[in-house]
């Protein structure tokens, strides 16, 4: 049996800093992990030969 999900997570950019001026240091913000929201979540069983998959419910 196999399980997919999918999440949205959030982060809150440390902003105490100044903001930075050019997008080369956007990459260096540091950020804070806020919360994952689950969106969609499935398990469903493959077939090895085939690829079909079977949800189960």
């Amino acid at each position: 049996m196999k399980h997919e999900a999918t999440y949205v997570y959030s982060y809150r950019l440390d902003t105490n800093d100044e903001i930075p001026e050019t997008l080369d240091k956007i990459e260096n913000l540091p950020f804070l992990y806020d919360g994952r929201e689950q969106k969609n979540s499935r398990k469903y069983l493959e077939c090895a030969r085939c690829g079909a998959r079977y949800p189960c419910f």
